[in-house]
């Protein structure tokens, strides 16, 4: 069984940024040219209510060349780097003491289509 990547908690209202290394089937790291589309859809998972759902631009969250801590100072993961890089918009979290998950389907030129999924829980702010 396939479970998402789960995240450190973050405040309602803010955004947070999703990381990956994806690779196709053959184990090479996806580029640009690779990609056909990209969708993003935000789920509310106490009740499955979708808070939203997008069509992300492939050329601003894939990169050709991994991007490694020196360029992507959040990556921690090891040393290699990330070829997939989202901030989230502060509305994609838009309730505190929830847990969001955050599912990427990468639609490539060709293959199978390619799935992501992050689960953020959230805290409540006061005003």
């Amino acid at each position: 069984m396939v479970k998402p990547f789960v995240s450190q908690a973050a405040y309602e209202d803010t955004g947070v940024t999703l990381m990956a290394r994806i690779t196709d089937t053959d184990g090479n790291n996806l580029t640009q040219s690779d990609v056909s589309s990209i969708e993003l859809k935000v789920i509310k998972l106490s009740d499955g209510t979708t808070v939203t759902t997008v069509a992300l631009t492939v050329s601003v969250v894939i990169f050709d060349t991994l991007q490694t801590t020196a360029l992507l100072p959040a990556w921690s993961l090891d040393s290699t780097g990330a070829n997939f890089v989202y901030k989230t918009l502060d509305a994609h979290l838009p309730d505190g003491e929830e847990t969001y998950r955050f599912q990427v389907r990468i639609t490539p030129a060709s293959g199978a289509t390619i799935q992501i999924a992050y689960d953020v829980p959230t805290v409540q702010t006061y005003a």
